[in-house]
Formats: structure tokens, C-alpha cells, sequence
């Protein structure tokens, strides 16, 4: 059976979010673990884990346990920066990704224990949403 790729829009966030809970058809909650690693917030199904919701802030991506993917695209305006704003945004996030390189090194360096382990993954989140907010500007 092929997959099914279907794509959708949505005037709103929560238009967007209430399209989904109708076609989702059940329960879902925020998988922490999984939303941690992908550096987005991931939903997964209460009664079935194989579906799931990935929030991708410009759409939402339905995940079918049955394979089918579908886009609900959202049209809400983009929000503008100005020059200087860009600027800080940039800046911040190289400062705050510099600094969690270093730390991920030391922890990395200093511990081989499950608290380090927890803090190496902390900051591999912390690293992944300064990476994609660098990414909206091309860096």
C-alpha cells in the first residue's frame, strides 16, 4: 500500500489545531522525550503511539499510524523584524549555542554518570532550537 500524502490550510493556529484534532480522531499529549530531541513540540496519540503531531510552528504534520502523512499549512502572517531585532536574534542564539558547545564538552569531558547524560541532553535540545532559530535567517 502506498502512502498518502495530503495537504491542508488553515486561516489560524488554533483552526489548524482544531482540523487536526478532528481527523486525529483521538487523544494526544506532548511526548517530552521526543519533542526534547527534534527541538519542536511532538504530540503523540494516548490510545496509539504509532500517530503523532509534529508542531512546526508554519504548519502541523499529521503522522497516521497507518503511514499517511497530512500538512495543515497555516496562513497566519509572518511576523517581521527589523534590521536591529534580526541582529539581536543572531546574536543571541550564537552566544547561547557557543556557550552550550562548551558546556556539552565539559560535562562531556569532566562525567561519564546519568546526571551528565541528563545534561548532555538538555543541552542537545538547547542546541537544536538555537540551531533552527538560526536557521530562519539562513545561518
Amino acid at each position: 500500500m502506498q502512502k498518502k500524502y495530503e495537504s491542508l490550510s488553515a486561516k489560524t493556529r488554533e483552526e489548524a489545531w482544531q482540523m487536526a484534532g478532528e481527523i486525529f480522531g483521538c487523544d494526544y499529549e506532548e511526548d517530552a522525550g521526543a519533542s526534547n530531541g527534534a527541538g519542536y513540540p511532538i504530540y503523540r496519540g494516548v490510545t496509539d503511539a504509532q500517530c503523532w503531531i509534529s508542531d512546526l510552528n508554519c504548519r502541523l504534520e499529521l503522522n497516521m499510524a497507518n503511514g499517511d502523512t497530512i500538512n495543515i499549512w497555516i496562513d497566519e502572517p509572518v511576523q517581521k523584524y527589523t534590521a536591529e531585532e534580526v541582529k539581536a536574534i543572531i546574536t543571541e542564539a550564537q552566544r547561547e549555542l557557543a556557550a552550550i558547545e562548551k558546556i556539552t564538552q565539559l560535562v562531556g569531558n569532566l562525567f561519564k554518570s546519568d546526571t551528565a547524560t541528563e545534561v548532555l541532553h538538555e543541552m542537545a535540545a538547547k542546541r537544536n532550537q538555537y540551531k533552527a532559530r538560526l536557521a530562519l535567517f539562513g545561518l
